[in-house]
């Protein structure tokens, strides 16, 4: 294994989802109002009631049902937000990520948005009975979302991360950006990892974030294309297509690294270009140039890991390039701790089964 690979290994810190069992209560010690001794009134919770009852559904050990009679939350416009008896919610969540935000999804300060949210936008409600699934824009359900987490007393980065995460990521019967349907998982990923930690450098506001998700969506979806498309042409063994191809994925990368110098995402698209085009080289039984390229995306991609050591697409694109070099045990290990992060990584997962089957041979 490689000395640097190691390193990365070393910064592996095992995060796990915590679920819960039976019945689970909660409450937010949120103030009713009352004179503090001072003259002033303290702050009415936009909550009602301040503690909510959640049990686990009957025929879906992931899902939990609201036990009361309604959750109400009125927000910053006046306006009413009503989760009624028996609506579903799996916590704070976001399936097509499948990744850890937090360290617990049922965490008392935001698991009332998040059922809240899901009344209006988890397709697990669509046949509650007066359930509200659907009828408001999902715009507005995000922001609500993010309204009562901050009100829950999220703490600030996660709350707007997890703002960003169902804008970029909700599953489609969830309301995402239409500027992010249709992309692939792993372009997904990348482009909620770089977002993330954009989020926690700058502290946008929820307009800001909105706005990039929205103009960054179309380059996402044509890169994700580009590189679909690159990968059906190695399949059929189509190397002119996957020639021109690769390059019009790298004019648009090197174009928009000059609007965005660094940005994990587009560095991943461009770490996974340069080993589509090592495949296209040893399909050419061009050795030399096989391994330039491979070099060149394992640079890229630890340029990432040294900023982020749980990137989990870079971890798996460095693992791949490490399978192409035949170096089984790093990749392995580096592809095991990107599907720890990001389990529905599917080039990963895919890589891995290879890699398991290349050392049982051995």
């Amino acid at each position: 294994m490689l000395e640097y690979e190691e390193d990365i290994l070393m910064l592996h810190k095992n995060r796990t989802c915590g679920w819960v069992i039976a019945f689970l209560l909660v409450t937010t010690g949120c103030q009713e109002k009352s004179n503090n001794g001072s003259g002033k009134t303290a702050k009415q919770s936009p909550f009602f009631p301040s503690e909510i009852t959640l049990k686990e559904h009957v025929n879906d050990g992931q899902l939990m049902e609201l036990q009361d009679e309604r959750l109400v939350f009125k927000d910053q416009q006046g306006d009413e937000w009503v989760a009624p008896k028996g609506t579903l919610t799996d916590g704070a969540s976001i399936p097509r990520l499948a990744l850890t935000i937090t360290d617990d999804r049922h965490r008392r300060e935001f698991l009332k948005a998040a059922v809240l949210h899901d009344a209006y936008c988890g397709i697990a409600n669509k046949n509650v009975p007066g359930s509200p699934w659907r009828t408001r824009p999902p715009e507005k359900a995000h922001r609500m979302f993010l309204e009562a987490m901050i009100d829950g007393k999220t703490e600030h980065v996660l709350a707007h991360t997890m703002y960003a995460a169902v804008l970029i990521a909700g599953e489609e019967q969830n309301c995402p950006l239409e500027e992010v349907r249709e992309i692939s998982d792993e372009s997904l990923l990348r482009e909620f990892t770089s977002t993330r930690t954009w989020i926690a450098k700058i502290r946008p506001s929820p307009d800001e974030i909105e706005t990039r998700i929205k103009r960054r969506g179309p380059t996402v979806k044509k890169l994700d294309m580009l590189e679909r498309r690159v990968s059906a042409a190695l399949v059929s063994s189509a190397i002119p297509d996957a020639e021109r191809l690769l390059r019009e994925e790298e004019d648009l990368i090197d174009q928009e690294l000059e609007r965005f110098p660094g940005d994990s995402m587009l560095l991943n698209f461009k770490g996974s270009m340069h080993k589509n085009r090592a495949v296209v080289y040893r399909k050419k039984q061009d050795v030399i140039g096989f391994r330039a390229q491979l070099a060149k995306a394992k640079i890229t991609f630890k340029s990432i890991i040294v900023n982020d050591p749980e990137d989990p697409a870079a971890l798996s694109g460095l693992g791949g390039a490490s399978m192409l070099l035949n170096d089984l045990e790093s990749a392995e290990h580096l592809t095991r701790r990107a599907l720890d992060i990001a389990p529905r990584l599917n080039g990963a997962r895919l890589d891995l089964d290879e890699i398991v089957k290349r050392r049982s041979s051995d």
